[in-house]
């Protein structure tokens, strides 16, 4: 197991290797990237660990592989989306990759999925859940996908389920 470590003020990433027991991590990669990143979203891709970053201010965006062994990643793609989302919650349906991105401001959700090479998504559905929801947390039960989404302002909970291709 690996973690991606990022100081959004200086750029300053490194990734961290977890020991079995869970009782240390060591160092096996460093580097200074672009400052400002607000979200990395991990997600899989047989078996193998990818992310996408985004900067809310700019809505710049790239999706990366995490290179074997933790040993760095290698940028696939970037693009920029528009600004200000606020929440990504990734989730998997049927062996894919999907992610619910969502803007608390204004209420608007999409469903993506992430591409089969990794370097880039789709979205396949969009809406309005009103304002607010400042967590959205993915949950199994029972092999069916579901999230919980909370709003901090109010401590208002709403348990939803996600439904046929994440639409």
């Amino acid at each position: 197991r690996y973690q991606l470590h990022y100081k959004r003020g200086t750029g300053a990433s490194k990734i961290m290797a977890l020991d079995g027991a869970g009782n240390g991590a060591t160092g096996v990669w460093s580097s200074t990237w672009n400052k400002g990143w607000t979200h990395f979203t991990p997600f899989r891709i047989n078996g193998d660990p990818y992310y996408f970053a985004y900067k809310s201010s700019t809505g710049a965006v790239a999706f990366d592989r995490v290179n074997a062994g933790g040993y760095g990643v290698t940028e696939l793609s970037s693009d920029t989306w528009s600004k200000g989302w606020t929440n990504f919650m990734p989730f998997t349906l049927g062996g894919q990759p999907y992610y619910v991105a969502y803007k608390t401001t204004n209420g608007a959700p999409n469903i993506d999925r992430i591409n089969t090479s990794g370097n880039g998504a789709s979205t396949l559905w969009s809406g309005s859940w009103g304002k607010g929801w400042t967590h959205l947390v993915p949950f199994i039960q029972n092999g069916v996908q579901y999230f919980v989404a909370y709003q901090g302002s109010t401590g208002a909970v709403e348990i939803d389920m996600i439904t046929g291709s994440g639409n």
